[in-house]
Protein backbone atom coordinates (compact mmCIF):
# COMPACT_ATOMS: atom_id res chain seq x y z
CA UNK A 1 0.00 0.00 0.00
CA UNK A 2 1.99 3.03 -1.03
CA UNK A 3 -1.09 5.29 0.16
CA UNK A 4 -1.79 7.19 4.02
CA UNK A 5 -4.10 5.60 5.97
CA UNK A 6 -5.74 6.71 8.88
CA UNK A 7 -8.19 4.40 9.77
CA UNK A 8 -8.00 0.83 11.18
CA UNK A 9 -7.28 -1.58 8.31
CA UNK A 10 -6.52 -5.00 8.78
CA UNK A 11 -6.78 -6.45 4.83
CA UNK A 12 -3.50 -5.57 3.30
CA UNK A 13 -2.08 -7.53 0.94
CA UNK A 14 1.80 -8.26 1.55
CA UNK A 15 4.11 -6.70 -1.38
CA UNK A 16 6.78 -9.25 -2.94
CA UNK A 17 10.49 -8.31 -2.29
CA UNK A 18 11.03 -6.79 -5.38
CA UNK A 19 8.04 -4.60 -5.38
CA UNK A 20 9.19 -3.69 -1.85
CA UNK A 21 12.84 -2.65 -3.75
CA UNK A 22 11.07 -0.79 -6.69
CA UNK A 23 8.52 1.05 -4.20
CA UNK A 24 12.04 2.28 -2.37
CA UNK A 25 14.15 3.09 -5.45
CA UNK A 26 10.92 4.91 -7.21
CA UNK A 27 11.32 7.41 -3.88
CA UNK A 28 14.87 7.85 -3.83
CA UNK A 29 14.91 8.45 -7.55
CA UNK A 30 12.13 11.32 -7.09
CA UNK A 31 14.84 12.66 -4.75
CA UNK A 32 17.87 12.06 -6.17
CA UNK A 33 18.79 15.01 -7.94
CA UNK A 34 16.79 17.47 -5.41
CA UNK A 35 19.37 16.38 -2.43
CA UNK A 36 22.47 19.01 -1.73
CA UNK A 37 25.73 17.38 -2.99
CA UNK A 38 27.01 18.70 0.31
CA UNK A 39 25.15 20.63 3.70
CA UNK A 40 26.50 23.00 6.26
CA UNK A 41 25.18 20.81 9.15
CA UNK A 42 26.32 17.41 9.56
CA UNK A 43 23.51 14.70 9.76
CA UNK A 44 21.77 16.24 6.70
CA UNK A 45 20.78 14.06 3.81
CA UNK A 46 22.39 14.42 0.77
CA UNK A 47 23.03 13.17 -2.68
CA UNK A 48 25.30 10.66 -1.96
CA UNK A 49 23.44 9.03 0.56
CA UNK A 50 20.53 8.41 -1.96
CA UNK A 51 23.04 6.92 -4.46
CA UNK A 52 24.83 4.82 -1.68
CA UNK A 53 21.44 3.94 -0.75
CA UNK A 54 20.10 3.01 -4.66
CA UNK A 55 23.59 1.33 -5.30
CA UNK A 56 22.28 -0.90 -2.20
CA UNK A 57 18.79 -1.52 -3.25
CA UNK A 58 19.59 -2.55 -6.73
CA UNK A 59 22.00 -5.32 -5.62
CA UNK A 60 19.14 -6.50 -3.11
CA UNK A 61 16.63 -6.37 -6.08
CA UNK A 62 19.18 -7.78 -8.35
CA UNK A 63 19.84 -11.06 -5.78
CA UNK A 64 16.33 -11.53 -5.30
CA UNK A 65 15.57 -11.44 -9.01
CA UNK A 66 18.42 -13.88 -9.58
CA UNK A 67 16.73 -16.38 -7.26
CA UNK A 68 13.28 -15.87 -8.46
CA UNK A 69 14.95 -17.23 -12.20
CA UNK A 70 15.04 -13.87 -14.01
CA UNK A 71 18.46 -13.49 -14.71
CA UNK A 72 17.90 -11.17 -17.70
CA UNK A 73 16.04 -8.48 -15.20
CA UNK A 74 18.93 -9.13 -12.40
CA UNK A 75 21.66 -8.21 -15.07
CA UNK A 76 19.82 -4.66 -15.51
CA UNK A 77 19.55 -4.63 -11.61
CA UNK A 78 23.26 -5.41 -11.24
CA UNK A 79 24.20 -2.39 -13.92
CA UNK A 80 22.18 -0.34 -12.13
CA UNK A 81 23.88 -0.99 -8.61
CA UNK A 82 27.08 -0.43 -10.15
CA UNK A 83 26.06 2.73 -11.86
CA UNK A 84 25.24 4.24 -8.16
CA UNK A 85 28.01 3.13 -6.90
CA UNK A 86 30.34 4.73 -9.45
CA UNK A 87 28.55 7.84 -8.82
CA UNK A 88 29.68 7.58 -4.90
CA UNK A 89 33.23 6.35 -5.51
CA UNK A 90 34.09 8.35 -8.33
CA UNK A 91 32.09 11.74 -7.46
CA UNK A 92 34.39 13.39 -6.19
CA UNK A 93 32.88 14.64 -3.26
CA UNK A 94 33.64 11.37 -1.22
CA UNK A 95 37.62 9.84 -0.49
CA UNK A 96 38.91 7.71 1.31
CA UNK A 97 41.15 8.98 3.93
CA UNK A 98 45.03 8.45 3.95
CA UNK A 99 46.13 11.01 6.39
CA UNK A 100 45.51 12.12 9.79
CA UNK A 101 43.32 14.98 10.12
CA UNK A 102 41.14 16.72 12.41
CA UNK A 103 40.73 17.46 16.60
CA UNK A 104 43.13 14.88 17.20
CA UNK A 105 45.43 14.65 14.70
CA UNK A 106 49.06 15.56 16.45
CA UNK A 107 48.32 12.96 19.26
CA UNK A 108 50.98 10.09 19.54
CA UNK A 109 48.00 7.65 19.83
CA UNK A 110 45.86 6.87 16.59
CA UNK A 111 46.14 6.59 13.54
CA UNK A 112 43.59 7.75 10.41
CA UNK A 113 41.32 5.01 11.05
CA UNK A 114 40.97 5.95 14.60
CA UNK A 115 40.16 9.63 13.57
CA UNK A 116 37.58 8.89 11.91
CA UNK A 117 35.51 8.31 15.47
CA UNK A 118 37.28 10.78 17.46
CA UNK A 119 34.64 13.52 18.73
CA UNK A 120 34.52 16.46 16.65
CA UNK A 121 36.05 14.44 13.60
CA UNK A 122 32.81 12.22 12.21
CA UNK A 123 31.21 14.42 9.92
CA UNK A 124 32.14 15.33 6.55
CA UNK A 125 32.06 18.99 7.29
CA UNK A 126 34.75 18.48 9.86
CA UNK A 127 36.96 16.90 7.23
CA UNK A 128 35.73 13.45 7.10
CA UNK A 129 35.97 12.85 3.22
CA UNK A 130 34.77 9.05 4.07
CA UNK A 131 31.31 10.14 5.73
CA UNK A 132 28.58 9.94 3.41
CA UNK A 133 25.74 10.49 6.03
CA UNK A 134 26.61 10.07 9.78
CA UNK A 135 24.08 9.96 12.82
CA UNK A 136 24.48 12.50 15.36
CA UNK A 137 25.23 11.73 18.37
CA UNK A 138 25.53 14.15 21.69
CA UNK A 139 29.03 13.18 23.32
CA UNK A 140 28.29 15.12 26.15
CA UNK A 141 25.24 12.89 26.83
CA UNK A 142 26.82 9.77 26.00
CA UNK A 143 29.81 10.46 28.20
CA UNK A 144 27.30 11.39 31.25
Amino acid sequence: MKEITTTVKYDFKRATRVETYQYAIDELLAIENDLPEVTAVGGRLVRGAAQHNLCELYLAMGTQLAADGNSSAAQAAFTQSITYGNKVIDGGTYALMKTRYGARKTEAQGNVYWDLFQENNVNYQDGNKECIWAIQIDYAAYKA
